[in-house]
C-alpha cells in the first residue's frame, strides 16, 4: 500500500510540475515573428531572415512560388507531416 501511495505522489507531482511549465512557457504569440513578420536574427549562427537585409550573413533571398498557392501548400503540409 506504501509503494501505490509512493507511485501515486511521484505521478501527481510530475503532472503539476509539467502543468506549471507548460503555464509558463505561454507566450502567446509565434516564436521568430513580431508584427506579422519575421524577426531579425541576433547572431545565431543558423539563423537566416528573407526580409531584413541590413546584415548580410544572415539574409537569404525569399522563396518564389510560381505554381498554384494551393497546391503547393498541399504538398508542403504533406511533407512537414512525413
Amino acid at each position: 500500500m506504501k509503494t501505490l501511495f509512493v507511485i501515486a505522489a511521484i505521478l501527481g507531482l510530475s503532472v503539476a510540475g509539467l502543468l506549471i511549465a507548460a503555464w509558463m512557457s505561454r507566450t502567446g504569440t509565434a516564436p521568430g515573428l513580431k508584427s506579422g513578420q519575421l524577426t531579425e536574427c541576433k547572431g545565431s549562427p543558423n539563423c537566416v531572415c528573407s526580409e531584413y537585409d541590413a546584415d548580410s550573413r544572415f539574409w537569404v533571398e525569399p522563396i518564389s512560388i510560381e505554381a498554384d498557392k494551393q497546391i503547393v501548400w498541399n504538398k508542403l503540409r504533406g511533407a512537414v507531416k512525413e
